[in-house]
């Protein structure tokens, strides 16, 4: 491949250290490759190079790339050691970072990382424990258990809200302890707490007078023309009432859901040390902890490496950059592009990647060799206009044509609208069958949604037009089925593992109520007292006389069995099947079972516990397998993936289906995007509005980075089909539709669906 300017300069750079800003298609991992091959030639040997990714696959593909590059250029020796040598996930540098200083970290050097089927009932187990301690003396935290709790339903203590908003708000919690945030810092600070509610809110309604206020008719005024939610008063007072509003219900109830938070992660830490297991975010916290204040740990890791590299480092969080500041290491290049920020959701900090341009120099890959020149206009033209001159443009070599038509056209572009009385899924299939009816390979073909549940309408307009298809989602092993088998491995071979057997009853094999399994996980050793456990539901008591009509037997038999075996004899005696037929993705479910049953086969010698530890072993190091296909395996067909799959993939025919996002309010907890505000009550509590708006207006501009991911994915046709009401679409695309001069395939934007 010959190298452009931009690319030579990067390769041949003799700054210590900078950031690369890598536009879409701009041959980065070309460059990071060329750029280790001079390390190597300038007799820096591999495994003193680090190399830091995001994913197994990208760690994998970057590792081949190295690999071969070395190998065509004569460093045989060296390609060998790069085999091996640390071009990695992050999150596998913050295990051999511990497991290299595990006695300084007071770790036991056999630490190992927490299975899946173990996580989430641990997790479960210490809310719900912390809950029911707290509540003895708490009035609060009763009263939140009662407002969430569905008891005229089924009577259950812990609330489905109530669990998954505490599991989502506990991993919240971790992960800003882990960037150095303290999530309890109002927590026993009620005056502070409300100056911060009052802050947050002027801040959203963008105004400009100071808080408290002395007059309230005035403060509405100025605050026009936003809509002032009824609890306007709770954040805009006259300062003699200041005393009595922050001490009111709203900052009483959030400081309870703050306690049981802290006592939650507390317990959680505790659990996973005693047991030496962690999951990703407690490593992440150990090893940012042990770098920045262990000198002795910096010092040790100057001197294994000379060169870090760091690609995809505007996905890199808060934590991951203390972490990395904070080893001293010679030479170091940030390769990344904030306009493909899309992880929010995995605390990436695309502005942690724009402070760091700011301190270091910076060089630009601009030269976009993926798509055809037509859409890389239409692509600037666009994001041009959303986000102004920050925007890195492609740096676009246009074919030199003196008859060329002045006014843009946008060759490869088209716009796809749903004709009346058929939905989007049908129109999109036709659409698909055009497109092979024009040369497109369909393997080549890829839909991408901005939303996964978009895909199983698209997949079953396929099937009923007769076009292949496959959807890519999450790997198998990483499924809620996989967890199920695990565990039913280990139940039957361990019956002192509380933490299986909490899962395997909860799982499709059983189907106990998360009650009666929190009642028995209460007296301990649940195996034991299930013998002679009685239920007070009579739906557990029923399903616990299935499970023993069918387990105990097999677990009689288990030790003289393979895995596969035991597998089967389940599948076939348990009510497994009859369970997840009620479930909405029941078909893909019981693909992927069946693809376990035959990996199961390919290990025939594997007792029940060895087949356990298999599956946790690929899910935690291997690439792994993607989700069963409904369709013949080996044949050609449409790609279905959600954008955020996409991402480093590139394909000759694109198609992004872009669905309106749903936002709720609720009586909940929300947090604020730096992690260390709180606040509960409805939509009509001001604090509450202003953090969810803040919260909502991030992850607006992360939709925009997301729209520009999956329009860069086309080499040779970019298609829009835009569903619903879609503000960003719909703003993004109009102005450039509204002139007839521009040439787009196949109209303008539809109407709303």
């Amino acid at each position: 491949m010959n190298l452009s300017a931009e690319q030579r300069a990067i390769i041949e750079s003799d700054l210590p250290r900078f950031l690369v800003r890598a536009g879409a298609g701009s041959g980065k991992t070309t460059v990071l490759t060329r750029r280790y091959l001079r390390f190597v030639e300038q007799g820096i040997n591999p495994d003193r190079i680090l190399t830091i990714t995001f994913t197994r696959r990208a760690a994998y593909d970057m590792k081949t790339r190295i690999v071969n590059a070395l190998t065509a250029s004569g460093h045989a020796e060296a390609a060998s050691l790069a085999e091996t040598g640390p071009i990695q996930t992050i999150h596998s540098f913050y295990r051999r970072i511990l497991s290299e200083n595990a006695l300084v970290a007071g770790l036991d050097p056999e630490f190992q990382d927490i299975r899946d089927a173990v996580a989430k009932p641990l997790a479960w187990q210490c809310l719900h424990g912390a809950a029911t301690d707290l509540s003895q003396d708490d009035q609060e935290i009763n009263a939140i258990l009662r407002d969430l709790s569905s008891t005229k339903r089924d009577g259950r203590r812990f609330p489905t809200e109530f669990e998954k908003l505490g599991s989502e708000m506990m991993e919240r919690a971790r992960n800003y302890m882990a960037a150095g945030i303290n999530p309890w810092e109002y927590m026993n600070r009620p005056e502070a707490m409300y100056q911060a509610w009052c802050q947050a809110f002027a801040e959203w309604m963008g105004t400009a007078f100071p808080l408290p206020v002395d007059n309230i008719p005035d403060a509405k005024e100025a605050a026009k023309p936003k809509k002032l939610p009824h609890g306007l008063k709770a954040s805009l007072v006259h300062s003699d009432d200041y005393r009595e509003d922050f001490d009111g219900p709203d900052i009483r109830r959030t400081q309870a859901w703050m306690r049981i938070l802290k006592e939650s992660v507390t317990r959680l830490n505790d659990a996973m040390w005693e047991r030496q297991e962690f999951d990703q975010t407690a490593l992440e916290g150990l090893a940012v902890d042990l770098v920045q204040t262990r000198p002795f740990v910096q010092a040790r890791l100057s001197h294994q490496f000379d060169v870090l590299f760091v690609d995809e480092a505007q996905d890199l969080s808060r934590a991951q950059h203390r972490l990395l500041e904070a080893m001293p290491i010679g030479h170091k290049m940030y390769v990344g592009d904030a306009q493909q920020s899309i992880y929010f959701f995995r605390q990436a900090d695309p502005e942690g990647f724009q402070r760091q341009a700011d301190v270091w120099p910076t060089l630009s890959l601009a030269q976009n060799f993926r798509s055809g020149v037509g859409i890389q206009t239409f692509v600037d033209d666009v994001f041009r206009r959303v986000w102004g001159p920050d925007y890195l443009r492609h740096d676009i070599v246009p074919e030199f044509d003196l008859d060329a038509d002045p006014a843009p056209r946008y060759e490869g572009v088209e716009l796809w609208t749903t004709p009346q009385g058929m939905n989007y899924a049908q129109a999109l299939a036709q659409q698909i069958e055009a497109l092979q009816n024009e040369g497109f390979k369909l393997n080549e073909i890829a839909v991408l949604a901005n939303q996964h549940r978009m895909l199983g309408q698209v997949a079953q307009a396929l099937d009923q037009q007769g076009i292949p298809r496959r959807v890519a989602g999450r790997h198998l092993w990483s499924r809620l089925e996989s967890a199920d088998i695990q565990n039913l491995m280990g139940a039957v071979s361990d019956p002192r593992d509380d933490f299986v057997w909490f899962a395997f009853l909860r799982s499709p094999f059983v189907g106990l109520s998360l009650d009666a399994v929190m009642d028995l996980a209460n007296r301990k050793q649940i195996a034991t007292q299930l013998e002679t456990y009685e239920p007070q539901a009579y739906a557990d008591r029923v399903a616990l006389q299935t499970f023993w009509d069918w387990f105990r037997l097999l677990r009689q038999r288990a030790d003289r069995m393979a895995a596969w075996e035991v597998l089967g004899a389940a599948l076939e005696k348990s009510p497994y099947m009859v369970n997840i037929a009620t479930l909405p993705r029941r078909d893909q479910i019981l693909a992927n079972v069946r693809k376990l049953l035959v990996k199961a086969t390919t290990y025939p010698d594997y007792p029940p516990r060895q087949f356990a530890e298999a599956i946790r072993d690929i899910h935690n190091y291997a690439t792994g397998d993607s989700d069963a296909d409904t369709s013949d395996a080996d044949a050609p067909a449409v790609q279905l993936r959600t954008i955020h799959s996409s991402k480093g993939l590139e394909f000759d025919a694109a198609i992004v289906l872009w669905g309106a996002s749903r936002t709720f309010y609720a009586d909940s907890l929300v947090y604020s995007v730096e992690g260390d505000l709180w606040a509960t009550g409805t939509k009509e509590q001001a604090a509450v509005r202003a953090l969810h708006h803040q919260y909502a207006d991030r992850l607006k501009e992360e939709a925009k980075r997301l729209l520009y991911v999956g329009m860069t994915r086309a080499r040779n046709r970019l298609c829009l089909m835009p569903t619903g009401t879609n503000y960003i679409l719909r703003d993004a695309l109009e102005p450039y539709l509204a002139d007839e001069s521009i040439y787009v395939r196949r109209g303008t934007i539809p109407d709303v669906e």
